[in-house]
């Protein structure tokens, strides 16, 4: 079919006539004079007169604004999506015969139909990219099914699409289950099974639970989930080692076909640092697939646990309960003594905690009052209050008669500090706290995590609040009793998580330290084996400006005490640098910055997860492939049915192409023949004219 043209101007065609008009009265009266009669022959008079007409009059058409009007038709096949899950474990669950024997079918049904449809091919798994510039070779640590339907439903979207054909084995890590994706897909999903079904010989390690940190000399657990398949009578060993070292081992008995073992083991932080374990359950040899037998898994032994300080003026249950919770933690231990009796200095401590203090002769007190340790209040009736004002804690009491209310607690909700809806949400039931009956008057920024309510009356005085005044922390319990809310909370839950949870997250709050370090380097604890690994820095200069003028040297080691040195690149305001993709392990890095007047240097560690997910399950799942393709109009396909499926899609009568017309407007100024045209008529003109010296 041949393009259509036609010509339309901003103003109308009909004034043609009138620039053909124009053209020839500036000839005319040009040419009819006698200067030209006298000098030029009349057949030359009448070819310039037509020269002159032709060229003035296609100018004055130009100011028309005249538009060439192209409409030429385009043909659009029918497009069928081919998405080819490029993850390990189609790999791991196929023949290799099997793939090799899948591949040539898919190529002769790419052949078969090509001719009538547009094939669009695309790899899936971590990524979705198209097959054209990726090769398919089944190395995708990950495999996300609904991240791809996704793509195609936006790329698709009101094209004429006749089908998508997803070829997996039905297994997935990552994304939500694709059979529940949204989706407005206007054309069925058809899949094609990959993989065996059949239940196979193994054991493997499904799962590792564990802490992140541990501290040096402590035991810490783990637990691993192992997964057994078709071992039934038969026994094996799960060995947990440490550099060459076992550090526990354990015999492992199956007693069913399909069976799963939950192992605990206690291990002891010996070392600080990055530490790493492997865990190995020794295989068969007939297993299928020993890749999920073996995992690797870090904890970051530290040296110390932050302490905590509670004193007291007097003993008070308030004291036990508090420690119990802070120690029931894993990341802070809390020392406790009275007053009277303590003799230490304050500087080992990350929060120190006053209860009932100050009281009568506070000297002791006094360096902790000058130094930036956090603290926290829990006034008492043994507090002076007069004492305590004159603290400038954040919190004033005035008009203290000496008298004591019982008081609720009630939750503001526009708390900033963290997150405490879970803990918090029943706190209105828990038993009253014994609190000065007085004027509450807050000094400097300070937040109210609960305020005070007596009897139905709700206040506006804070019961627990927290302020920060000189780069100090502080919070302030204005009540003693708090034993009977753990109490409660065991009596109404059955344990004290509520509780405990609580008082470590105002124990974490007060003893966090902001960084305000003038160099700072940004680095998580851990990365994925395949995730590009990017680190991120800052300088602020003596005025704390944001700066990146000066060079970051960086170096990383890896466990072999190998050395890699590399320079952040600026980036804006801050510095950036990509390491790439490391190699599992355990990693310590420097990061250095000198400015000329001072050098400033960080460090830290990161460790490097391996990524298996692709190995855990050796079993493919057909059935999630038979109901994602059923929700969508198509049905679960076999490699030896694509034959006969290309078959059924070239005869299919609803798959028809589409005529789309594409108009195109062109303004005609902009062709080039235009001009070579009034070039030939002005220089034709000026050369008769010269010829017969006419200027």
């Amino acid at each position: 079919m041949l393009s259509k043209l036609s010509l339309t101007a901003e103003t109308s065609l009909w004034l043609l006539p009138v620039c053909l008009l124009l053209g020839a009265a500036v000839a005319y009266l040009l040419y009819n004079n006698r200067k030209h009669r006298d000098n030029i022959p009349i057949i030359f008079r009448r070819i310039l007169f037509v020269l002159r007409t032709m060229s003035i009059s296609i100018i004055a058409f130009f100011l028309l604004s005249p538009v060439i009007n192209s409409r030429s038709p385009e043909i659009e096949k029918p497009i069928v999506i081919i998405g080819i899950d490029n993850s390990e474990s189609v790999k791991h669950l196929s023949d290799s015969n099997d793939l090799v024997s899948i591949a040539e079918s898919m190529s002769v049904l790419n052949n078969k139909i090509e001719k009538q449809f547009d094939v669009h091919t695309y790899l899936f798994g971590e990524t979705v990219r198209p097959a054209q510039e990726y090769s398919v070779n089944y190395s995708d640590r990950l495999t996300d099914i609904s991240e791809f339907l996704k793509d195609m439903d936006d790329r698709y979207e009101n094209r004429n699409t006749a089908l998508l054909l997803l070829c997996s084995d039905g297994l997935f890590n990552k994304g939500q289950n694709p059979v529940y994706t949204q989706s407005s897909f206007q054309f069925p999903v058809y899949s094609l099974a990959l993989g065996d079904t059949a239940t196979i010989r193994d054991v493997g390690i499904d799962k590792v639970n564990h802490n992140k940190l541990a501290f040096f000399g402590n035991t810490f657990e783990v637990e691993i989930e192992v997964n057994a398949s078709l071992l039934k009578g038969r026994s094996t060993v799960l060995q947990i080692q440490k550099s060459g070292v076992i550090y526990s081992e354990q015999r492992l008995s199956f007693h069913q076909d399909e069976e799963k073992q939950t192992v605990t083991a206690e291990l002891e932080a010996d070392e600080v640092g990055m530490q790493r374990f492997e865990l190995d359950v020794v295989g068969f040899d007939d297993e299928v697939s020993k890749g999920n037998n073996r995992k690797l898994f870090f904890i970051d032994v530290l040296e110390n646990q932050q302490k905590v300080l509670i004193l007291s003026s007097a003993p008070h249950p308030d004291v036990k309960a508090l420690k119990e919770s802070i120690n029931g933690g894993k990341n802070y231990l809390a020392e406790s003594s009275l007053y009277k009796d303590f003799n230490g200095t304050f500087d080992e401590f990350s929060l120190v905690i006053l209860h009932g203090l100050p009281a009568g002769n506070n000297e002791k007190l006094i360096p902790i009052f000058n130094s930036e340790v956090p603290v926290m209040f829990i006034l008492s009736r043994n507090t002076t209050i007069d004492a305590f004002n004159k603290l400038n804690a954040g919190l004033s009491l005035k008009n203290f008669n000496g008298q004591y209310n019982n008081t609720l607690g009630r939750y503001n909700s526009s708390f900033p500090y963290f997150s405490n809806e879970k803990e918090l949400e029943d706190i209105v039931q828990y038993p009253p706290l014994i609190c000065p009956f007085a004027t509450y008057q807050f000094e400097g920024e300070s937040q109210s995590l609960l305020f005070q309510q007596i009897g139905k009356v709700q206040t506006p005085f804070p019961l627990i609040s927290f302020s920060e005044l000189n780069n100090k922390k502080t919070g302030i319990i204005s009540g003693e009793g708090m034993w009977r809310w753990r109490l409660f909370d065991y009596i109404k839950n059955g344990d004290t998580k509520m509780f405990d949870g609580l008082i470590r997250k105002f124990v974490q709050y007060l003893s966090s330290k902001e960084d305000k370090s003038r160099f700072r380097v940004f680095s998580e604890p851990a990365y994925f084996e395949n995730m590009n690994l990017i680190m991120e820095a800052e300088y602020y200069n003596k005025s704390y400006e944001l700066r990146n003028d000066h060079i970051v040297s960086f170096e990383l080691s890896d466990e072999n005490s190998d050395v890699y040195s590399y320079e952040f690149l600026n980036t804006g305001k801050k510095y950036r640098i990509d390491l790439g993709k490391l190699s599992v392990g355990a990693y310590t890095w420097k990061a250095k910055l000198d400015d000329g007047f001072e050098v400033f240097s960080k460090s830290g560690t990161f460790r490097i997860m391996p990524l298996q997910l692709e190995k855990n399950r050796l079993q493919a799942d057909h059935q999630l492939l038979v109901n994602l393709s059923g929700n969508r109009g198509g049905k679960m396909l076999y490699p030896n049915e694509l034959g006969d499926f290309a078959d059924e899609v070239l005869s299919s009568v609803e798959f028809k192409p589409l005529l789309h017309y594409n108009e195109r407007f062109k303004d005609l100024i902009t062709l080039k023949t235009i001009f070579f045209i009034l070039l030939i008529l002005f220089t034709a003109e000026w050369s008769i004219r010269k010829y017969f010296g006419i200027s």
